[in-house]
């Protein structure tokens, strides 16, 4: 007997990822073209490329500016600790409940790019390590 292969498709994960965040992160319209619709699909192509707002919009084409993208932003969303909580939510959303019922080992793994400026909040942001490229310091 055959064994079924499931292929998935870009255009299921983005509705996944778009109904979380309207779920979670509660976007609402900040203005006529600044909508929360408008809105999610240009951080979600934002997040998806790793690359700024300016950039998400400039490829996207027929959006806002990304100054009213940043300021739609601005206005509608809560403080850092409250977005944090949100976003933690909306990822474990869809995970079984035998695995939130208590903390899970994690594994992580550590990219070193080597970095040859100062901190820009506090000292702890910059790595220390074994020199590599000319210098010992790190963002991590």
């Amino acid at each position: 007997m055959r064994r079924r292969h499931s292929t998935i498709t870009p255009s299921p994960i983005q509705a996944h990822a778009a109904q979380r965040l309207t779920k979670h992160l509660q976007l609402r319209d900040h203005g006529p073209k600044t909508t929360a619709t408008v809105l999610r699909a240009i951080l979600l192509y934002a997040a998806a490329r790793l690359v700024s707002l300016a950039a998400a919009g400039a490829s996207l084409g027929n959006v806002p500016t990304d100054q009213a993208v940043h300021d739609a932003l601005l206005a509608i969303l809560p403080d850092i600790d409250e977005l944090q909580r949100r976003f933690n939510r909306a990822r474990a959303g869809d995970l079984p409940k035998a695995l939130r019922r208590r903390p899970q080992p994690r594994a992580s793994d550590l990219c070193l790019v080597p970095y040859h400026g100062q901190h820009l909040h506090d000292a702890h942001e910059i790595y220390r390590n074994q020199p590599r490229r000319g210098t010992s310091h790190f963002p991590a």
